[in-house]
């Protein structure tokens, strides 16, 4: 019976709608519940004070809260921050999840195997029952194909003491609804919460469970559970609790101590699926704090002058620095390879090998043609009498270079002429590039805000391009905040031709379905709304663009 549902569980999953979106309520300006879908390129544009940042900002909470990086009371603060609680407007009378008040957190994407022992190795508990249990079944073993989630989280404030705390968690794995977690406010004690578990009898994941247990699922939590909430619709559990201080934390919600402390050691049944009712909660968060992970890219991006462009490195450890100080070290891993050249590639060719790419994007014809790249000189900081010793092989130099401390002054070469610039003596736009081209090749997924800042409109679709191969070599996501209309036309010029067999450079392809577009409006409320615009295969809008596509310059040709 167990196989059949696990057949139809696999076909049910590879069915259902894959996507990768989150979404957000009463955060920031955006007051009813707004999914934002995200694609390989993500593209926010908006007037300015509407609202667009608070696309990163979101980013930033749900990888802090789900990473674990942010600890409660991190957690509290940045809902404090951003929650809409605080602005003076009136409550919500619909489009809301929940209660009108809470600030809802969602985001869908697929789970598996990777996310299953990740779990297994930071938070099992009863050990024995878990390597062919339910969990291992549904989410490693027996799955073959990743299974699509979404996970609602709802934080609402305490009219009592204005503190913080998970009131709902409810989890959609495939197309349809598994489970509610529901916090409530009522205290055990002072140190702990009572919740409610839900999990919808209609899903195949219940049949699932029903299968696994001898007699079925109802009869085991009759018998050793001590269930007390009949429903038809959803298997209730009453006997949980949240552990005090983690009302704000993912690492491990529930628990079950004050039930294990007043009755005889629960059943092996009982354990497993104690241990699956936690998979279910925190596996498919897994994914979410492994892959929501962006590198931002700040809107004001300081220039280096001639003093502080002197970085020290220490490439003896592990650390992937970022930025200019990233920039530095690849510099100086390049010189030692020229320097000190070895017959077999190294583990560490990446490294300058980044560089090379960024400097391509910098100079090369077919992208921003700049004329420049980035370079530097070093110096190593090493003992006296340290080459003193008999001649070394170029294997040794290279051990010995990498253990000193090295200082390294960044500058750019021009390429026509050799000559070696100040990076304050070029062009503002070129250390305002920079930045932006070493991120996106470097780092998996980047959030950049104001890519165009300082460079020329033909510049501006010419990094569009570098954007497209970043994307088509399979980097990561980009997500891009602009205001450049030369940006999104080339984008679009890219997907007509594209469409049409017509594109001359392959790494130079788009499809409408690499593509996600956000206008981010802001209502008379004061309140924001984020709209998604769709566009078509062959590249053009198909949902109107709010308030008319660029219209400025036309009010300013025909004096309107």
């Amino acid at each position: 019976m167990t196989d059949t549902i696990i057949e139809q569980l696999e076909e049910y999953f590879e069915n259902s709608k894959q996507e990768r979106s989150f979404g957000i309520q009463n955060l920031q300006g955006v007051r009813a519940y707004t999914k934002i879908p995200l694609a390989p390129l993500t593209l926010v544009y908006g007037q300015n004070s509407a609202g667009k940042s608070t696309i990163h900002d979101a980013q930033q909470f749900i990888h802090g809260f789900f990473s674990g990086e942010w600890n409660c009371k991190t957690t509290a603060e940045y809902l404090d921050r951003w929650a809409n609680h605080n602005r003076q407007s009136e409550s919500l009378t619909k489009g809301y999840l929940g209660e009108a008040d809470d600030v809802v957190i969602s985001f869908g994407f697929v789970t598996g195997e990777m996310d299953y022992f990740e779990w297994e190795a930071r938070y099992h508990q009863n050990q024995d029952f878990i390597s062919d249990g339910l969990a291992n079944m549904l989410f490693a073993s027996n799955i073959d194909n990743n299974i699509p989630f979404r996970v609602f989280f709802h934080f609402s404030n305490n009219s009592r003491d204005s503190s913080w705390h998970i009131r709902q968690f409810s989890l959609y794995l495939g197309d349809d609804h598994c489970l509610d977690l529901i916090f409530n406010e009522l205290e055990y004690n002072e140190l702990r919460y009572s919740c409610i578990l839900k999990i919808n009898r209609s899903h195949l994941v219940y049949a699932l469970i029903d299968s696994f247990f001898e007699g079925g699922i109802d009869k085991l939590v009759r018998e050793s559970m001590d269930e007390s909430i009949s429903d038809p619709d959803f298997l209730v559990f009453t006997n949980i609790e949240r552990v005090f201080q983690s009302e704000l934390r993912w690492e491990k919600p529930i628990s079950w101590m004050e039930i294990d402390n007043s009755a005889i050691r629960p059943s092996s049944e009982v354990l497993e699926l104690r241990t699956f009712l936690l998979s279910l909660l925190i596996i498919p968060t897994e994914s979410i704090a492994r892959d929501f992970w962006f590198s931002s890219v700040a809107p004001l991006r300081p220039i280096p002058t001639k003093q502080t462009a002197v970085f020290r490195c220490s490439l003896d450890s592990d650390t992937n620095s970022k930025g200019w100080l990233g920039l530095a070290e690849q510099v100086c891993m390049k010189a030692i390879d020229e320097n000190y050249p070895v017959d077999q590639p190294i583990n560490d060719e990446l490294w300058f090998s980044n560089l090379d790419e960024m400097n391509r994007m910098l100079s090369h014809p077919m992208f921003l043609n700049t004329d420049y790249e980035v370079t530097g000189n070093c110096l190593f900081f090493t003992p006296i009498g340290a080459f003193s010793r008999e001649n070394k092989s170029n294997e040794e130099m290279r051990e010995l270079l990498r253990k000193l401390e090295a200082e390294v002054h960044l500058k750019l070469r021009n390429k026509n002429n050799g000559a070696l610039v100040e990076i304050e003596d070029v062009g503002v736009g070129i250390s305002q590039i920079i930045p932006v081209l070493s991120s996106i090749i470097g780092y998996d997924s980047v959030f950049i805000q104001q890519p165009e800042l300082h460079l020329h409109p033909k510049l501006q679709a010419q990094l569009a391009d570098a954007f497209i191969e970043c994307v088509n070599k399979g980097r990561g996501q980009l997500v891009v905040e602009s205001h450049s209309e030369h940006l999104l036309l080339r984008f679009l010029r890219r997907i007509r031709e594209t469409n049409k067999s017509d594109i001359k450079n392959k790494l130079f392809s788009l499809t409408s379905k690499q593509i996600s577009v956000l206008y981010v409006d802001k209502l008379e409320d004061g309140s924001s709304k984020i709209f998604s615009l769709r566009i078509s295969p062959e590249g053009e809008f198909i949902d109107r663009w709010p308030h008319g596509f660029f219209t400025e310059r036309d009010g300013e040709l025909f004096d309107e």
